[in-house]
């Protein structure tokens, strides 16, 4: 052997060690001992070596997942495909182009694509690695980490719970499918309209039943009044869809004002509850500090409430009253399609300031 141990004790002479039973002991001692540290030692460095291959390895699946899908310049690409069809379907609806609108929707098909893709990307290489790749692909700490593709793919699926695994996955193939059907409706499929109108539905069905899984049921987590207002804001929009649905299949001959009566309250109820909350918290704030999140922080809530009914619910509602009275009053489709312009352009200023940032 090449121990030191063993070394030391070859130079002591036999007779030593044969009449000195101590001397030997603690030669033998030291040699015991000095194999338990080299033992730790090549542990320690094994486990080290295991450590930096897997660091290695999960670095690897990183890149390989930002460049494959959930790079920055991929949401870029997103918006513009969102741009395109909407100046597509302008153009078409107002008959400056005669292209089949199984062309006009040709930038859909990149948004089925990402859809089906990001989730299942995202939850094999979690599984597969058995990381759930959060501080990897936060924007805060990777500089080309997606934002949307962030709060929509990988926060939600973090969690261990299995029933919101199954939500957050039932709402991104409700989603795939309902575009992809829409898809194959606007081609020579002679698809029914409330066929077209379940993948939304149970899309819905899915968001309202989101927050009941994420924190617990809602009878006994205490901040139930959070997850009321989400669930009604869901309910109202199934509501309108299936109006949607009667009114495109020539079931009912309501006028769009009355099928887009659930938009409308969906809108003025994003913007009551805030103001109701707000009044809530000056006069009684142990009950909604018991009840609800807005009571931990107000004015934080307050700012991303006033941000979102600017500029995201205030251009929702000019174009849906635009759609709503142009039976009424003779309005250009450029005309009416001007608030969701306006939205994109809120958006695309969003991304170039993240972008920047």
């Amino acid at each position: 052997t090449q121990s030191t141990g063993v070394r030391y004790c070859w130079t002591i002479p036999a007779s030593i060690l044969q009449g000195d039973n101590v001397l030997r002991r603690h030669c033998i001692t030291q040699f015991l001992a000095q194999r338990a540290v080299e033992k730790q030692k090549r542990e320690a460095e094994l486990k080290q070596l295991q450590a930096d291959q897997r660091e290695r390895t999960l670095r690897k699946a990183v890149r390989c997942m930002i460049f494959s899908a959930f790079g920055r310049p991929w949401e870029w690409i997103m918006l513009l495909c969102l741009i395109s069809f909407t100046i597509l379907s302008v153009l078409k609806l107002e008959k400056k182009i005669s292209t089949h609108w199984a062309i006009v929707s040709c930038p859909l098909y990149f948004l089925i694509f990402q859809g089906i893709f990001l989730p299942t990307l995202y939850f094999l290489c979690s599984r597969f690695y058995k990381h759930k790749f959060e501080r990897e692909l936060d924007p805060e700490y990777t500089s080309f980490g997606p934002l949307f593709f962030f709060l929509s793919c990988v926060l939600p699926l973090m969690s261990r719970e299995v029933k919101l695994t199954i939500a957050v996955l039932s709402f991104h193939g409700s989603f795939v499918v309902g575009l992809l059907l829409l898809s194959m409706k606007l081609f020579f499929f002679q698809l029914p309209w409330f066929v077209v109108g379940i993948p939304f539905g149970i899309l819905t069905i899915a968001l309202s039943s989101l927050p009941c899984f994420a924190c617990g049921d809602i009878r006994s987590d205490r901040k139930w009044l959070d997850k009321l207002v989400l669930i009604i804001g869901s309910l109202s929009f199934l509501l309108f869809i299936v109006f949607l649905v009667l009114r495109l299949e020539n079931v009912v001959e309501w006028k769009w004002f009355f099928v887009l009566i659930p938009l409308f309250f969906i809108k003025i109820w994003l913007v009551l509850v805030p103001f109701c909350f707000s009044l809530a918290r000056c006069c009684c704030s142990n009950w909604l500090t018991r009840r609800s999140r807005w009571g931990d922080d107000p004015s934080a809530h307050c700012w991303l409430a006033f941000f979102l009914a600017i500029f995201i619910l205030a251009p929702l509602l000019c174009f849906e009253l635009l759609v709503a009275f142009k039976e009424v009053v003779y309005l250009r489709w450029v005309f009416v399609f001007i608030p969701i312009f306006v939205l994109e352009g809120f958006i695309l200023s969003g991304c170039v300031v993240v972008t920047v940032a």
